[in-house]
């Protein structure tokens, strides 16, 4: 009878007491630190923040910041009445890198609080905070530099690598490094809560220096994805260590820079890697040197600006050049061979051989960059025009011929390289005036521009020709007189070759005939062409110009 009473009362008291929902109140806040390059207050990003209500610690939760650093949390109400103490914690450390004032003893690492007094009533409760540099902002700076530049990596990767979280220690008395075997960057500082000074090299603050801290983490990314672990040691920009020490260095700073060129409000760059470095006496540096590695990676990733680069000729944008230097470091880097299993270098040379046989650019192209910068090419081919033969010897205004054009080159490594021949009408002028003058071919009309195709090579074969039949037409309005057929290859000197002055021949010359009866029409006058018609080619001032 008694145990029937006591499971009848547990009924009444669940059933008839049950409590209703927990009553929650939010705290939220928003978290930054002041930059102490640029001064500016940034996000503190991705971070865990640790919320505890001081009226009752069991309640305590973690939450991580957003992209802006908000972050908001529910806490039941009855641990944050008004009146009472919220205290929030957080530490340097997101999924990308943590972040240690030292590693080499105790692993100390920094906590940041903030306390706030909860107002009455049962709305928000807003903690914010702002780091600032005399609390050791940097360590969030370095933090989000590396972050950014994880996020960058990960929207580029072609492989299935894991990529690992990076200790960092800040700051140091050692000199910025990556050290591969505990895969830790170390970066000096000023001295700071115990920790940096003076290093080796002077005071020197790297915790506010974005293009170093994302340096020390290429090296950190390319030991993890692209097999690649560097020996450092004393070196400069210009020291020639070799090309694969070149590769190691070089592409790390390349890397910097392509972060920061895609999040250019989130990474500050002090420089450009945008020119062929030199010495002060102008001489380049070697081409086993990391600056020449990183400058024909730049080349390769941006446009074209022939006026003030003429060796660069691939436009990375429009050949996706970003998404094909990575994804070949992703993969043929890494596995230090071709899809094709031939074995490739680590190092620029290894890179090339990748970016042929993907066809990220044409051949010639990328030879272009990187002879520019002193790197190995492949043997330099010659091109000659051989003949040029009109098939007719009178022409009426606007009548076609036939032309055929032979020409040939020496060594044909890019075999599958079509090279482009213009044909012209030229004439010799007198030019100057008394004792200076000379008789000049002037280019005059330009005919046209055609691609030739060489034929397959026999085996032992050097010398490697080509021949075309190429129709052309007569310009409309031309004056009664012969002009010379006169072929020219690679006129946009795409290729590099070892004798770049043999590229024309002026062939035998054409009768064009005067149709137009008009005896004002003199276009020879003066070597001008004043008296040529508005529909007419286009000036001879532009057409020696785009000729070589």
């Amino acid at each position: 009878m008694k145990r029937f009473k006591v499971l009848a009362l547990l009924f009444v008291f669940l059933v008839g007491f049950a409590p209703g929902p927990v009553l929650a109140r939010q705290v939220k806040g928003t978290l930054k630190y002041r930059d102490g390059k640029t001064n500016d207050l940034r996000p503190i990003r991705y971070v865990d923040v640790t919320v505890i209500p001081l009226a009752d610690d069991d309640e305590e939760k973690t939450v991580t910041t957003d992209g802006n650093g908000f972050f908001s949390v529910s806490i039941p109400d009855g641990a944050v009445p008004g009146g009472s103490t919220v205290r929030i914690e957080f530490q340097s450390e997101n999924y990308a890198a943590d972040v240690y004032l030292d590693l080499d003893g105790e692993n100390e690492q920094m906590l940041w609080s903030r306390e706030v007094v909860a107002p009455a009533g049962t709305g928000p409760v807003t903690v914010n905070a702002n780091v600032s540099v005399a609390n050791l902002s940097s360590h969030f700076n370095i933090a989000d530099a590396i972050l950014t530049g994880r996020i960058y990596i990960d929207g580029l990767r072609a492989d299935d690598d894991d990529i690992s979280q990076v200790d960092v220690q800040y700051p140091d008395t050692d000199w910025s490094n990556h050290d591969p075997y505990w895969c830790e960057i170390t970066l000096s500082g000023p001295a700071m809560f115990g920790h940096g000074g003076e290093t080796e090299n002077g005071l020197v603050d790297h915790g506010i220096e974005d293009e170093v801290i994302l340096h020390e983490f290429g090296h950190h990314i390319t030991g993890d994805v692209s097999d690649h672990d560097s020996s450092g040691g004393d070196h400069t920009e210009a020291t020639d260590n070799g090309v694969d020490f070149a590769w190691s260095e070089g592409f790390a700073t390349f890397y910097a820079h392509a972060v920061a060129r895609a999040y250019p409000s989130r990474v500050t760059m002090p420089r450009t890697i945008e020119k062929t470095p030199t010495f002060m006496d102008g001489t380049k540096f070697p081409a086993g040197s990391e600056g020449m590695t990183q400058s024909a990676l730049w080349d390769l990733l941006d446009g074209v600006d022939l006026a003030k680069e003429p060796w660069d000729r691939v436009n990375g944008p429009a050949v996706g050049a970003e998404a094909r230097i990575f994804a070949i470091w992703d993969c043929e880097i890494d596995e230090g061979e071709l899809s094709s299993g031939k074995e490739i270098g680590r190092n620029i040379l290894g890179f090339h051989d990748a970016w042929a046989k993907r066809q990220s650019s044409t051949h010639p192209e990328l030879d272009r960059v990187l002879a520019e910068h002193g790197i190995e090419d492949h043997a330099r081919q010659d091109y000659t025009v051989a003949n040029v033969i009109p098939l007719k010897s009178s022409l009426e205004p606007g009548e076609k011929m036939n032309v055929i054009v032979r020409i040939w080159r020496k060594n044909s490594y890019y075999s599958s390289q079509n090279v482009k021949v213009k044909i012209w009408l030229g004439r010799n002028v007198v030019v100057g005036s008394g004792k200076y003058k000379f008789i000049q071919l002037q280019f005059v009309y330009n005919l046209g521009e055609y691609d030739m195709a060489f034929p397959a090579l026999g085996f032992g074969t050097y010398d490697h020709y080509a021949t075309k039949t190429i129709q052309v037409q007569a310009p409309y309005s031309q004056p009664v007189d012969s002009a010379f057929v006169v072929a020219t290859v690679d006129s946009s000197d795409r290729f590099l070759e070892a004798d770049e002055g043999n590229n024309r021949l002026v062939g035998p010359s054409v009768t064009l005939e005067d149709l137009f009866n008009n005896p004002d029409y003199d276009p020879w006058a003066g070597g001008s062409n004043s008296g040529r018609s508005s529909g007419d080619s286009q000036s001879l001032e532009d057409l020696n110009a785009s000729i070589k």
